[in-house]
């Protein structure tokens, strides 16, 4: 039987070369197809928390409220995510009701220890810290944010759940829940960077 032998001198070298050159462009493009498509993951871990009741002033008067401290640790996979907004829900013990959060900033405020509320420490929030306050999470990076705000709700009751969802500039929304049962709340009362005993 007669055998065919394809001699290299034959080969379509310009056509090859080019087919070559198509593969490694188009390959060359899957990162950045990966980097645009693939969807930003944001996930979070509760430090810790501390609650409080107090009054909020709205306007000319004030509104009783329960009154909120969070440190939390975020991280955003997949790629970075612009922060347009950040909306709270707040779930409480024994209440099938959810209740809006709104956040709120100050410097300095005055807290009542957990189990001694003539107990009294000053919190010294700084602004670069503040999850309010940021507008970018970068992609793999993780970090420390302190968080404060309110619920309009006079009486105080343990939460269960806090469910934090960060809205971008296209209308994408990220959802992280925290449960209170995953934290240990009085961890970050020893933080002497940001809590001072509070003179009398």
């Amino acid at each position: 039987m007669q055998q065919m032998i394809l001699s290299i001198n034959n080969w379509n070298w310009e056509l090859i070369t080019a087919i070559i050159g198509a593969i490694i462009g188009t390959l060359a493009w899957i990162p950045w197809l990966i980097d645009k498509y693939t969807p930003a993951k944001i996930y979070g871990r509760l430090i810790s928390n501390l609650i409080n009741q107090g009054h909020i002033q709205n306007g000319d008067t004030f509104v009783d409220s329960t009154l909120h401290f969070l440190k939390l640790s975020i991280t955003c996979i997949n790629k970075n995510f612009n922060v347009k907004k950040i909306s709270i829900r707040v779930k409480y013990e024994n209440n099938k009701e959810w209740f809006n959060g709104n956040i709120s900033w100050s410097h300095t405020s005055i807290w009542a220890m957990p189990g001694n509320s003539n107990e009294k420490k000053k919190l010294i929030l700084p602004n670069e810290q503040f999850l309010g306050f940021t507008n970018f999470i970068e992609k793999d990076v993780s970090k420390f944010y302190y968080l404060t705000f309110f619920v309009e709700k006079e009486d105080l009751q343990e939460y269960e759940i806090i469910e934090l969802t960060f809205h971008d500039y296209k209308k994408n929304k990220k959802k992280v829940i925290f449960k209170a049962t995953d934290i240990d709340s009085y961890q970050i009362l020893w933080d002497n960077s940001i809590w001072e005993n509070q003179s009398v």
